[in-house]
């Protein structure tokens, strides 16, 4: 732009002195617009997306399983004859499903069963260890009033304990014997946010930088 031409578009769109705003100038080659100068009055209109209900909550999955081979269950203590433990694999995955003033979660954990020493005789061995990986599985229902199917659900989850116990099953017809039952559990502690889109009315002089009119 030349001297001659900048100083016509300045006097075609003149700066106030007490209050400044933005004249914006053309930048890239392909679109050439016209300066457009905003009075800090002009109001513009923002898509955004406006917190409408935040809360924490705690879920509980459970996956039942077969108690592993040499893993026995005390049937009046319920104490478990090896070490077992789980740790977790990865994050939980939550699938969240909003509908009128609730939200229906359900999701999984993934995680590995170790199994420490599952055969002590005749002499315990570190290397006698072994592990499987499990999914525990879990759903919940959680009223929030005022939510819709519409709005935007976000959760973020943090593994609070895995737990194992043991419970006595009952043998098949038929068959004698002890068989055991191994329950996985998974406490998490859920945060959830919920949002929904709304326009926004915003006063030109609070933003820095203001879209050209036109292309």
């Amino acid at each position: 732009m030349s001297w001659g031409s900048w100083s016509a578009w300045a006097t075609a769109c003149p700066v106030p002195k007490a209050k400044s705003f933005m004249c914006h100038q053309p930048t890239q080659p392909t679109c050439q617009p016209k300066p457009v100068c905003r009075p800090p009055s002009h109001k513009l209109n923002l898509k955004a997306l406006v917190v409408v209900a935040e809360d924490t909550m705690q879920k509980m999955g459970e996956l039942v399983i077969p108690a592993p081979i040499g893993v026995s269950c005390d049937p009046v203590t319920g104490r478990i004859s090896h070490n077992v433990r789980l740790e977790p694999v990865g994050e939980p995955v939550l699938r969240p499903i909003l509908i009128k003033d609730k939200v229906v979660n359900e999701g999984f954990v993934n995680a590995r069963l170790i199994v420490e020493n599952n055969d002590p005789q005749p002499c315990p061995d570190v290397r006698k260890t072994n592990s499987s990986l499990v999914v525990i599985p879990f759903q919940s229902i959680h009223d929030i009033q005022g939510i819709c199917p519409s709005d935007h659900v976000q959760e973020f989850a943090e593994i609070e304990a895995l737990l194992v116990s043991c419970t006595p099953a009952p043998c098949p017809t038929g068959q004698t014997g002890n068989l055991m039952q191994l329950h996985l559990k998974a406490i998490l502690n859920v945060h959830i946010v919920v949002a929904r889109e709304c326009i926004v009315v915003v006063s030109g002089d609070l933003l820095h930088c203001l879209p050209p009119l036109s292309c």
